[in-house]
């Protein structure tokens, strides 16, 4: 199923607020995605921009560097370095994208399913 990280999410809350997220889908695991106008810098290799999205709103994103995740049904261990306007995303250990331009806001943190079952073993926050 389709599920990711939520960070920064801003108002107004509702079922996909302007964020920016982690995508976890198998497949696309590593993207980081500007929801609802979330805002991220164009002009950095992978870059793209879905406009008008029925749900997301106008969409702006980094695909992965690699694939690194395992197969479906697999425990996946996942890092994100929000630093500033900077992202780094890990999975397994393997940096499998970097991010620059992201808004820097306040705003919660949340996990996201859609449409799929997704479990998350542990959450930890830690701040630099």
């Amino acid at each position: 199923g389709n599920s990711g990280i939520f960070s920064r999410i801003g108002e107004p809350m509702k079922a996909l607020p302007g964020t920016i997220e982690t995508q976890l889908k198998h497949g696309s695991a590593g993207d980081v995605l500007g929801l609802q106008g979330k805002p991220i810098a164009g002009g950095q290799p992978r870059f793209f921009e879905v406009k008008k999205h029925e749900l997301a709103g106008d969409i702006a994103g980094v695909h992965k560097l690699l694939d690194a995740e395992k197969p479906p049904g697999e425990w996946n261990r996942v890092d994100i370095l929000a630093q500033g306007a900077h992202y780094q995303v890990r999975i397994i250990g393997k940096v499998v994208n970097e991010v620059e331009g992201v808004e820097v806001n306040a705003g919660p943190v949340g996990v996201q399913s859609e449409g799929g079952i997704i479990q998350f073993r542990r959450i930890a926050l830690t701040p630099l």
